[in-house]
């Protein structure tokens, strides 16, 4: 795989650990976003004078294996609820007995609908059964439209233009509109801000809300969603024309145990959405750092700050 694709780096320390080609710090999405509105090869060399040929192909080719692989991936986290819907609507159509009872949480996917139907017999189904079936369903149905939605995400800011429009966002009202939000739909995830409340509005291209959701409070994977989640969100003004911004995101210790595993240049462990914000928060302009340890996630990145101009 590396002799195959020779080109193509990866550091940390450029652009955030993205695929990049040779030592020019041109991430390979930039050139899959020229090929994919029909760019040929001379003409994204001629807007990126840096590259030869032989860079555009292999990053074309580069891009196309981690898609495979991406695909792949989150398939496999879509189908793990889609399996339980069908099972569980199995179990409801044959009128089997064996579905579990109130016991377990209404909002746990159980992933064991060959437990269920195993020691399932046949006769009508009781009130509480149906309505745990059902629970189940709606609760793993939400799952997979997460899952698809997310893969969409990514798909569109991988290969969609930068920028779409230009408008200021305040982080201040943001972070109120999110707190807002979770302590009403998702009480068991917190938000802390140490915000001032004289920070300038910081450039939004249309997709800066998504980036921020995303590494803040939104569930990555089911391996690293936690029962419990308190996000923190610091932001300063770095210079007259910059913002810096830092999330760290801390859950249960349960999910504590999953995050040593994670490598800051691997944007697909955790899921689609930490790649999914990486991208958005290049495409204005600013660098994206990562850091990780046994209890913790801490994204580092800077923002440009809003003007009338912009």
């Amino acid at each position: 795989m590396e002799d195959k694709f020779d080109r193509i780096t990866r550091d940390p320390q450029v652009v955030a650990g993205q695929a990049c080609i040779r030592d020019t710090g041109i991430p390979v999405y930039r050139v899959v976003r020229l090929a994919t509105v029909g760019k040929n090869t001379a003409e994204i060399v001629k807007a990126y004078p840096a590259l030869e040929a032989e860079d555009v192909l292999q990053a074309l080719a580069y891009a196309v294996g981690q898609l495979q692989q991406t695909i792949i991936v989150w398939r496999n986290e879509g189908l793990m609820p889609l399996t339980n819907i069908k099972g569980y609507s199995d179990l409801l159509l044959n009128g089997s007995a064996g579905l579990p009872s109130s016991g377990a949480s209404s909002g746990a996917s159980s992933g064991a609908v060959d437990d269920a139907s195993s020691d399932a017999s046949p006769g009508a189904l009781s009130a509480e059964q149906w309505e745990r079936a059902i629970g189940i369903i709606n609760a793993d149905a939400g799952r997979a439209i997460v899952c698809w939605s997310h893969l969409a995400d990514w798909a569109r800011t991988y290969q969609e233009p930068a920028i779409r429009w230009h408008e200021g966002m305040s982080l201040q009202a943001f972070i109120k509109q999110e707190q807002h939000l979770l302590a009403k739909y998702a009480p068991h995830k917190t938000i802390k801000a140490f915000i001032p409340e004289d920070l300038p509005p910081a450039l939004d291209n249309g997709n800066l809300r998504l980036a921020l959701a995303n590494l803040l409070t939104v569930d990555w994977t089911p391996t690293f969603t936690p029962a419990v989640l308190t996000a923190t969100i610091a932001a300063e003004l770095a210079d007259e024309s910059t913002l810096s911004v830092t999330i760290r995101r801390q859950p249960d210790e349960d999910t504590q145990a999953r995050y040593a595993g994670i490598s800051p240049i691997n944007f697909y462990t955790p899921g689609l959405p930490w790649a999914t914000a990486a991208l958005i928060i290049h495409d204005h302009g600013g660098k994206f750092e990562v850091f990780t340890d046994h209890e913790t996630i801490t994204f580092h990145f800077t923002l440009p700050v809003w003007t009338e101009e912009a």
